[in-house]
């Protein structure tokens, strides 16, 4: 899975799929058919930081220098 951080996921899983927990954990929600994917996606919400920062852990200051470029990229520009 990529997703920009920050960005809400919503994860369709299969049952005949092993899907690891830290995955599933930075989803807002899961649904298991289609059908379900508008309605998760108006609902969804990013994950709490602590549970971000869990599942994208540190890779030597990357993981920290990665977050805030795309911090950087998503905020909205004024002018």
């Amino acid at each position: 899975m990529i997703a920009a951080v920050g960005t809400p996921v919503v994860g369709c899983t299969d049952p005949a799929l092993s899907v690891p927990d830290h995955l599933l954990s930075v989803c807002s929600g899961t649904i298991g058919d289609a059908a379900e994917a508008v309605p998760a996606v108006a609902g969804a919400r990013p994950p709490d930081a602590d549970v971000l920062a869990d599942a994208v852990g540190p890779v030597g200051g990357s993981a920290a220098r990665l977050l805030d470029s795309w911090a950087r990229a998503a905020r909205p520009r004024r002018h």
